[in-house]
């Protein structure tokens, strides 16, 4: 676990984000916007507008709920806003870091700043990333089998059968590590004796980070081991709190374009944006910057009138990004004020 959060990367990544974001919402409403526009928006439905921000709201709620859950299957008595904040904040540095690789060692830190040891944050915040991937995988056989003709084909069955097996391969290597964890520490174990990182790192530094690392898998596997061998309940209840936040996250789209006047087919759009969230993750811009906005545009332009394509895509950007990262980031820097110095960097002590 990192001792520090780097603040001057936060912030060209949240500048990079933003930036990035903003440019291609400009582009898009340069082409979609004209006078109809404005007369959808001075019709819109507030009361489909004012769901689609409680449907955020529910889908953060879930996934705080999914972590205290799963923090009471370890034995932490750690409150469900305490969680909702951990959450928060760490999609909040996800959403500003490439491929949102911060969210779990941010979600990490910060669960070990609430309590938690390194390796009961490990298995706690691993099995919420590792559920949320599950109902993906759980919902992309269901739609290819019983609703592909709602589907384009070619492109979009592809990407929905290549994010299946990418699933399937995390999948495997999670339950080979729960099965054989001694193989892990022995591959980590043979670290040390490379030469190119000893060249480069220095044998003692080497040794000592190899020895940490063994120590924390072997935590983080009894900890897994507790959640999935003892606590099932806890499971199933952090899974259905995943699908009701993603499913919430889903009709978020949807409720905007009624709200906008749309009506058209609802299936064929759900399980296009269902695709669209399968690809965001691999996306190398911070948060998906871009490619979201762009990704929903190619997935509507053909189910939604041009006059309201973009405003929805603006008003579903502030939904479901903008409003996490205005919201984790308060909660991220009071966080940061109240318990640390900034100096560059967010420092913790050492678990």
């Amino acid at each position: 676990m990192p001792r520090t959060i780097s603040k001057k990367k936060l912030k060209k990544g949240f500048f990079a984000a933003l930036s990035i974001s903003i440019a291609v919402l400009l582009i898009i409403s340069i082409f979609t916007i004209d006078a109809c526009t404005w007369d959808a928006l001075l019709k819109v439905n507030k009361v489909m507008l004012g769901l689609s921000f409680l449907l955020m709201f529910a889908a953060w709620l879930s996934q705080g709920f999914a972590f205290f859950l799963l923090s009471r299957a370890i034995g932490k008595r750690v409150g469900v806003f305490a969680m909702l904040k951990v959450y928060l904040i760490g999609n909040f540095i996800g959403f500003v870091t490439p491929f949102g690789s911060g969210a779990p060692p941010a979600q990490i830190y910060f669960l070990t700043r609430t309590g938690f040891s390194s390796g009961e944050a490990t298995a706690v915040a691993g099995t919420r990333a590792l559920l949320s991937a599950w109902f993906f995988g759980l919902m992309g056989p269901i739609i290819l089998i019983f609703f592909s003709r709602w589907l384009p084909i070619g492109t979009w069955a592809r990407v929905l059968r290549g994010t299946l097996v990418a699933i399937f391969i995390v999948t495997l290597f999670f339950l080979y590590f729960l099965w054989k964890p001694d193989k892990l520490k022995r591959f980590v174990g043979s670290l040390s004796s490379v030469r190119f990182l000893q060249k480069h790192i220095g044998v003692e530094k080497l040794e000592h980070f190899t020895m940490k690392l063994t120590e924390e898998i072997e935590k983080t596997h009894g900890n897994f081991l507790l959640i999935f061998g003892k606590k099932p309940f806890a499971i199933m209840g952090a899974f259905i709190c995943n699908i009701f936040s993603w499913v919430a996250v889903l009709a978020i789209v949807p409720i905007l374009l009624i709200g906008l006047g749309w009506r058209g087919n609802f299936y064929s759009l759900i399980f296009r944006e269902f695709i669209l969230y399968c690809l965001v993750p691999f996306s190398p811009t911070p948060g998906g910057s871009g490619t979201a906005e762009l990704g929903l545009a190619a997935i509507l332009y053909s189910l939604v009138p041009k006059h309201i394509l973009g405003v929805s895509i603006i008003m579903w950007r502030f939904i479901t990004y903008y409003l996490t990262l205005i919201v984790g980031g308060l909660l991220f820097f009071t966080a940061v004020s109240k318990r640390f110095r900034i100096r560059g960097s967010v420092s913790g002590t050492k678990n």
